[in-house]
């Protein structure tokens, strides 16, 4: 497998190197010296424990099951098909965030690791005082943004089994198209603020309006309204507006990244409702209510359609209430569509669903538990 037989037959390990609540970091790399360099700056660093170091990646995968680390950095002096191998590995399954540490410049490899699903590039840390201590604090930077609270998530990691890097909150997707400036702004006035949920909006609209867009709406609504960038984490209390510049996928992090290849309507109106649809399919549909408001054709139909399927909850806009009943009208053509109701009635509705879905997630949570008991 990738050509481990360069590989010696041992691991290097150090003892525990931190207590409480710090941040479990498994190391690896084919580098003996990089390895015990970074290791030596975590350990003396506040808040960082080095659980292990690994010079034989063909068994990356299970220590860092069995070690439960908060995150692996591997060690990438050259981006290579070895290399890419290793981290996707890693990234394929979703079980613990890689942070990729190297020596050629950021800028040439960051924005493939993105697309592989790393956490962040880091280069490698300069042998001054000065510079190793920076390393450390923007090592700690980087995952401070992205990690839970690190005893939460160890209890979780308990609980399951295993680590598990899943992030589960309550998300209302909403479609809109013509007509859906002013329909989105009536449904948000009518959401609480407080609402326990992440709100994400595509709405067709052409790229040189897409940016007075997303102004226009936090002023007219009050909402911090947030144009998404592949690495963005969703989060309550946010709408967060698709770009019709870019292709985006959600991991089951709930962070966003650049796709490579979706199914929905690459060659139709922009940004795609089938495609964000179908992302939150793939990971969060339990916890997804997806919202097809007025507008043209038939966006939103094929992903609406998956996302019920693996579970989701599908409401479409009645004809009565819609600017325009075509995407409406063939997701409820389409038998996806689990109700079908006004704009006035949505609020409400959507209130409600969203706190069945957080009484789920804390009682799948309390089951897991009782059977740990």
């Amino acid at each position: 497998m990738m050509g481990m037989k360069d590989f010696p037959e041992r691991d290097e390990k150090p003892g525990s190197l931190g207590e409480g609540n710090s941040i479990r970091i498994l190391l690896i790399g084919k580098s003996i010296v990089t390895l015990s360099l970074l290791g030596a700056i975590l350990s003396v660093e506040k808040g960082f424990e080095v659980v292990g170091m690994n010079r034989r990646p063909e068994n990356a995968l299970k220590s860092a099951k069995e070690k439960w680390p908060d995150a692996v950095l591997v060690d990438v002096p050259l981006l290579d098909s070895f290399h890419r191998e290793l981290i996707s590995a890693f990234t394929k399954t979703g079980e613990v965030p890689v942070v990729v540490i190297t020596s050629t410049p950021e800028e040439e490899i960051e924005e493939e690791m993105l697309n592989l699903g790393v956490l962040g590039v880091l280069p490698r840390p300069k042998s001054t005082s000065a510079g190793l201590h920076r390393f450390a604090l923007d090592l700690r930077a980087l995952l401070g943004k992205n990690l839970r609270s690190v005893s939460q998530s160890r209890k979780e990691a308990h609980l399951a089994g295993m680590r598990s890097t899943e992030r589960r909150l309550p998300i209302i997707a909403i479609a809109l198209s013509a007509g859906g400036p002013s329909t989105l702004r009536r449904l948000l006035d009518g959401l609480p603020p407080d609402i326990p949920a992440a709100i994400v909006v595509t709405q067709h609209i052409d790229s040189n309006f897409f940016n007075g867009f997303a102004e226009w709406l936090e002023n007219a609504t009050g909402w911090k309204a947030q144009i998404v960038k592949p690495g963005d984490i969703l989060s309550a209390g946010k709408v967060f507006l698709i770009s019709p510049s870019i292709d985006l996928e959600l991991d089951r992090r709930g962070r966003f990244r650049e796709a490579k290849k979706l199914r929905g309507s690459r060659k139709g109106a922009r940004p795609s409702a089938d495609d964000m649809f179908l992302t939150l399919a793939k990971y969060h549909a339990h916890d997804t209510v997806a919202v097809v408001l007025t507008g043209m054709g038939n966006d939103g139909a094929l992903g609406a359609q998956a996302l019920k399927e693996a579970g989701g909850y599908v409401i479409a806009e009645s004809k009565d209430d819609s600017l325009v009943f075509g995407m409406p009208k063939s997701v409820i053509e389409a038998g996806a569509a689990n109700e079908v109701l006004s704009l006035s009635q949505m609020p409400g509705r959507l209130t409600a669903l969203v706190k069945k879905i957080n009484k789920e997630i804390i009682a799948h949570s309390g089951d897991a538990e009782e059977g740990e008991a």
